[in-house]
């Protein structure tokens, strides 16, 4: 594989990604075959990392296992971005496009990896745990703050036990495969789950990841599973 030097990139707007695939009889096998081209763009898929041509075993394939990755912000992008092109399986990286002029951090000139398949805990609690990914973290960190302290119109809703949860907040950042370890652990410290996504409620992620806590915490649990969904 013929990866490009992105170790002083400060953004992740375009880059260029050469596959050499090692079967000697695939076309893919010349120097500067060019399989993928990546833009900044809503979704994309990388596919410049395993060659799944005819030449390739079946056992091989059957190894690949596809991986979706949501970043969050810009310092989340690039690092992703770096350990999805490097990663041997496919990799499909969405890019939540109203955070291209919403969300402005510092991006390190270096190089440098965030793992795939590891959620990120954003704020320890032990009262509940509020999941989610991408473009909604943002309305869930509003929520959490308007929950502690909010403002005098919403005051009279909210009750004085409400206001002292401590709510763990988890960024996903993988949705497949999911950090079911991380999920599991701080659902059987809180015992509650909350999910938090922009897809529709019917065959959402949330779906999977409720059945997946439900079996695996169920005893924990003070309370079944909500999902916070888009529109069906």
């Amino acid at each position: 594989m013929k990866l490009p030097n992105l170790g002083n990139a400060v953004g992740v707007s375009s880059m260029l990604d050469v596959l050499q695939c090692g079967h000697q009889q695939c076309p893919l096998a010349t120097e500067d075959y060019t399989i993928h081209k990546a833009r900044r763009a809503s979704l994309w898929a990388h596919r410049g990392l395993r060659c799944v041509c005819a030449y390739s075993s079946l056992d091989n394939r059957r190894k690949m296992q596809i991986q979706i990755v949501i970043p969050r912000s810009p310092v989340q992008a690039k690092g992703l971005l770096l350990a999805s092109i490097r990663d041997p399986n496919p990799v499909i990286f969405m890019e939540p496009k109203i955070l291209y002029r919403s969300a402005v951090e510092q991006v390190p000139i270096d190089d440098y990896e965030l793992p795939l398949g590891r959620a990120e805990v954003l704020v320890p609690g032990a009262d509940l745990t509020l999941l989610t990914w991408g473009t909604p973290l943002y309305h869930c960190e509003t929520a959490l703050s308007l929950l502690a302290d909010p403002p005098p119109s919403l005051a009279p809703l909210v009750p004085e036990s409400a206001r002292r949860a401590q709510i763990e907040l988890i960024d996903l950042r993988t949705v497949l495969p999911w950090d079911v370890e991380t999920v599991v652990e701080s659902v059987q410290r809180t015992g509650r789950l909350v999910v938090v996504h922009e897809a529709s409620r019917t065959a959402g992620v949330g779906a999977e990841i409720a059945a997946e806590i439900q079996s695996k915490a169920f005893l924990k649990l003070h309370a079944p599973v909500r999902r916070v969904t888009g529109w069906e």
